[in-house]
């Protein structure tokens, strides 16, 4: 995001907008995507483990392998 930023800031100050409606935008666009990440967030993380650590079972290991 910073970098879309950059990527614009010279153009922007190129036409003289003013600092106020800079910031304003700026504002504008923060206040509108932290729900919008909320709501991301919700949607596209799953929880598959239910809070439960796996298990090891020290039967199952030999000397040389990882934990099954």
């Amino acid at each position: 995001m910073q970098s879309a930023g950059a990527a614009v800031a010279w153009q922007v100050d190129a036409h003289k907008v003013p600092l106020l409606s800079q910031l304003i935008v700026n504002w504008s666009l923060t206040t509108v995507s932290y729900p919008l990440l909320a709501i991301l967030v919700m949607l596209a993380v799953k929880d598959d483990q239910n809070g439960e650590e796996p298990s090891i079972n020290p039967a199952s290991m030999d000397n040389n392998s990882k934990p099954v």
